[in-house]
């Protein structure tokens, strides 16, 4: 295998001020720092190895704090730190510099996972390529450029196998791996230098092997960040939507607030880069109770938010629009035209590749409508008729990046025969809409219930369908849901037939999709299953494109005695961040938290 020479680098590191959710530390002492990312402090030694061996590139976050820990090796104990790449280990009897040494992580992955020594290893075959009689194995190309730029053998070790193909613990997804003994390389040809060799998360592995999930704090079993409560108030805070900007590294949620003692309702969006920091909180719209909803945010590629939602004034329902600029100024809130009086308390908003507004609004069981704002200001498109006389629930709408448009809405009311309707417009108006969920489900001759459309673009110009589907081997009361997906690309229209990417023990209900720069999809959900409770959630995760999922993996644990009460996630990519909201009960509170999770770390 032949890799490219000038290997400096081996993460996505995002930048602060231009790249999304950055890394940044908060000051608490010229020797101490702490992470918001992890919830975890670092300090003295330990921080200063960090900062001069790598920092967040060849270590990664902190994921414990400090503890005492007998070493697999020698049988001493130490003082240890677990990083996402490394574990730090205290020896102030050695001499600067190093009174901190980094455990064998390499070599305890690869004797448990090997222990007769990995298949198929070949030698790399690049010109330069040298053997290391410590232990007999080659190392050249990239890897030894990487190796050679990045601390060496202090830092990384000997090799201690040869080049061989794995399938990723993490991903999913099958890699070229070599092992050393305090590092896992990984090629990754697809992404461009300094980004094509990484490094495996084994400070993470070790942790979750020697330590139970039950025993660390959230921020230490799994590379999403803790959950951070960004509503923080007493009040019902409910269905919240997240945008993420790869302009101004900012994040925007969108939730409805009910106060119930005062008969109030509050239409609220939040602005941060940091949910460690204050937030901006602003409300658009304030209304008596259950007269205001359906949030939507999105930010377009100037940075400026986008939020479309409903309110009630009297018996009158319309819906509003609003532009939020990049400064925070509220610079439009309007109502959008032709909608007072119609009722329409279904909503979905996207925005278009040229920062035109798309969305959809429609009055529950009975209509589904399309309304177009230009980047001019002016509303080209006011009322087109996308659904009417069938029973319509649920809708969704995406723009792909060569601006073809889709919707998709849920047919069919609450428990009956229902499906899922998707079709792109054509540019002089009209819809050609389709039966996605006709070809769909197992167990299901006939008819199935259908739930929850979600759409999302991919880089390439295509879009992304998810929808939950009624589980009929058999069907179950109460109901179980299975999770569906689907690939449309231009020109070609739907790659194949629906996928069942989640065949869930529960009921897998609602669910939230994202797509990646590399067309990796992300999917997150709620499932009762396991809580023997219907109607008590637990959010899961899940990655792949095609029929190649990951296996879902549960994400948090909740709080008080509704612990798994956790509904409508909603989820965002940008520039190498995952990005979600959800609502949780903490103590009989419905409250809006976030959490984010770096790809490629």
């Amino acid at each position: 295998m032949s890799r490219v020479a000038g290997l400096i680098c081996a993460v996505l590191v995002l930048f602060v001020g231009t790249t999304g959710l950055s890394y940044r530390v908060e000051a608490q002492g010229a020797d101490t720092r702490f992470f918001p990312e992890t919830g975890q402090t670092v300090k003295g030694a330990f921080w200063k190895y960090w900062q001069e061996h790598g920092g967040l590139a060849q270590q990664g976050f902190p994921i414990s704090g400090e503890m005492q820990e007998r070493s697999d090796l020698n049988g001493k104990t130490y003082t240890v730190q677990y990083f996402e790449r490394a574990v730090f280990e205290s020896h102030p009897e050695n001499r600067p510099p190093y009174e901190v040494l980094l455990s064998q992580l390499g070599t305890f992955r690869y004797k448990q996972k090997y222990p007769n020594g990995a298949p198929n290893q070949s030698r790399n075959g690049d010109a330069g390529t040298i053997v290391f009689p410590e232990t007999g194995k080659g190392l050249g190309g990239s890897f030894l450029l990487y190796w050679r730029n990045s601390g060496g053998l202090a830092q990384q070790g000997f090799p201690i196998s040869e080049e061989f193909v794995e399938r990723s613990d993490l991903d999913g997804k099958v890699y070229t791996v070599q092992y050393f003994e305090r590092a896992v390389f990984e090629w990754h040809p697809d992404n461009k230098p300094p980004y094509n060799v990484l490094l495996s998360q084994l400070g993470t592995f070790r942790q979750r092997e020697k330590y139970p999930t039950s025993q660390q704090p959230p921020s230490t079993v799994r590379d999403w960040i803790a959950p951070v409560n960004i509503s923080k108030s007493q009040t019902y805070n409910n269905l919240p939507t997240i945008a993420a900007s790869p302009l101004t590294g900012e994040i925007m949620v969108g939730w409805e607030e009910r106060d119930e003692p005062n008969d109030k309702n509050n239409t609220l969006v939040a602005t941060f880069k940091d949910p460690a920091q204050a937030l901006r909180i602003q409300a658009l719209q304030s209304t008596g109770f259950k007269q205001t909803g359906g949030v939507k945010v999105k930010l377009d590629s100037l940075g400026r938010r986008h939020v479309t939602w409903w309110g009630q004034t009297g018996s009158i329902i319309c819906n509003y629009y609003a532009i939020i600029e990049a400064d925070g100024r509220l610079s439009v809130q309007e109502e959008v035209p032709n909608t007072c009086g119609s009722q329409q308390k279904l909503t979905a908003l996207a925005i278009g590749p040229d920062n035109s507004t798309h969305a959809l609004f429609g009055r529950d069981n009975q209509t589904v409508n399309y309304y177009r704002r230009d980047a001019s200001g002016a509303w080209s498109v006011k009322g087109e008729v996308i659904a009417s006389g069938d029973i319509p629930t649920g809708v969704a709408i995406a723009v792909s990046t060569g601006g073809v448009v889709m919707s998709a809405y849920r047919t069919g009311g609450n428990d009956v025969d229902s499906e899922i309707y998707v079709g792109v417009r054509n540019p002089n108006g009209g819809w050609a809409m389709e039966n996605l969920a006709e070809g769909c489900c197992q167990g299901c001759p006939g008819y199935s219930n259908s739930y929850n459309p979600a759409l999302t673009p991919d880089p390439s110009g295509g879009i992304r369908a998810l929808w939950a589907d009624e589980q009929c081997e058999p069907r179950t009361v109460p109901r179980q849901n299975d999770l569906y997906y689907q690939e449309w690309v231009p020109d070609r229209g739907w790659t194949g037939p629906p996928v069942r990417i989640v065949r869930d023990p529960g009921d897998a209900f609602e669910n939230a999709l994202a797509v990646d720069s590399t067309g990796t999809a992300h999917i997150v959900y709620a499932t009762d299953a396991g809580t023997n409770v219907h109607g008590k959630y637990r959010l899961f995760y899940l990655s792949g494109t095609g029929s190649n999922f990951t296996t879902p993996v549960a994400l948090f644990p909740g709080f008080g005695s509704n612990a798994t009460y956790q509904k409508s996630p909603s989820l965002d990519y940008s520039a190498g961040w995952l990005h979600l909201v959800w609502n949780s009960d903490h103590e009989g509170n419905k409250e809006v938290y976030y959490s984010n999770k770096g790809l490629g770390r």
